[in-house]
């Protein structure tokens, strides 16, 4: 783990953290507000996967009371892996862990709760979240590591008010139909600054499905731009 201070180009920390405490290798929340940083912890005596806390002002890390949510279907429990960028307007990050199991974490209160499976289908794995400009709604693109094609590679917009979640637009098949070019899934969706617009970069293939319904969907990416009708993103 290495924290550095960019004011005077120094390290404020270097190496591993304490015993008991491994950083979660897939993300790291950074609260901009405090400035404390916090991912799960990984480490093989902490099954439940509690939060840690880094502190640059003390130079410490903090095991937290909470933990990363089961899994609604499974019981299992795995690591923080995508989380949307701010605190929103309601104080809240809102996270996913590597399974799909959504959850908040109030980093004033330090306290997680858990919000059930981020998609109904069986491509749970999403790797990015965006949060829209006055914060009701972010989107997402399940079966981040190729899978969500099979779903119809769909991009998703979640309600925090309401829980719902809408479907923007179904890549595939139609952009396979028309180029041969299946979208495969993705690491990266960023919205415009006004939330009009949706880019994402995918990491997709020119190939065929194979007979058992699998393909290598890696190896040609793409850019997409998906503009979000007005009536679909009021706030």
């Amino acid at each position: 783990f290495l924290a550095w201070n960019i004011r005077t180009q120094s390290k404020r920390w270097a190496g591993y953290p304490p015993d008991g405490l491994e950083w979660g290798h897939r993300a790291m929340m950074v609260d901009e507000a405090t400035g404390m940083a916090y991912s799960s912890n990984t480490h093989a005596s902490d099954p439940e996967m509690h939060f840690i806390r880094y502190d640059p002002a003390k130079n410490r890390f903090f095991k937290l009371p909470c933990a990363t949510p089961p899994q609604k279907r499974n019981g299992e429990r795995t690591m923080l892996r995508a989380h949307t960028r701010h605190r929103g307007p309601d104080g809240l990050f809102w996270c996913v862990s590597q399974n799909g199991e959504l959850y908040t974490f109030d980093p004033d209160k330090e306290v997680i709760e858990d919000k059930g499976l981020i998609w109904p289908g069986q491509q749970t794995y999403v790797a990015s979240m965006d949060r829209s400009p006055g914060g009701r709604y972010f989107y997402f693109v399940p079966g981040a590591h190729g899978g969500g094609w099979a779903e119809g590679a769909p991009i998703v917009q979640y309600d925090t008010r309401t829980g719902a979640r809408k479907v923007i637009a179904f890549p595939f098949p139609y952009y396979h139909g028309k180029y041969g070019y299946i979208t495969g899934g993705t690491y990266s969706a960023v919205l415009d600054d006004k939330g009009a617009r949706l880019c994402i970069l995918w990491n997709g293939a020119f190939t065929d499905i194979k007979p058992n319904g699998r393909a290598d969907t890696f190896g040609h990416c793409s850019v997409m731009l998906v503009n979000i009708p007005e009536s679909e993103r009021r706030e």
